[in-house]
């Protein structure tokens, strides 16, 4: 008799992830937008450039880390006036959000669903 155990497990087809299609359709902030939108190239700018350039010493949001990863990801896109214009004011876009994500709180008393409706 073979002593080897061979293990079977079901096919798993979640490991790669691009887009959270229901997350960017009812997302109602930026942050739940971009995390959903091209899921590993997010995770690779978060880490290896945002990460990297935020000072843990300072609290709060810091506009330099934000400009300077959706600048590259400009550049990553390619060198035309309009990836420039788009990834710069959103990253001015995010910067302002989180900036106000303070007043969020004051709805805090709504269910998630009906939020995300109201606060479009």
């Amino acid at each position: 008799m073979n002593s080897c155990l061979i293990r079977i497990e079901k096919a798993k087809f979640n490991k790669v992830e691009t887009v959270r299609i229901w997350d960017i359709e009812f997302s109602y902030n930026v942050k739940d937008f971009m995390e959903a939108w091209n899921i590993s190239v997010h995770k690779w700018l978060k880490y290896y450039v945002y990460l990297r350039i935020v000072k843990k010493d300072k609290k709060g949001v810091q506009l330099v880390p934000i400009l300077t990863t959706f600048a590259v990801s400009a550049i990553w896109h390619g060198f035309y006036l309009g990836y420039f214009y788009f990834f710069i004011s959103s990253g001015l876009n995010d910067y302002i959000f989180k900036l106000g994500s303070k007043l969020y709180i004051l709805f805090g008393f709504i269910p998630t669903h009906p939020k995300r409706f109201i606060l479009l």
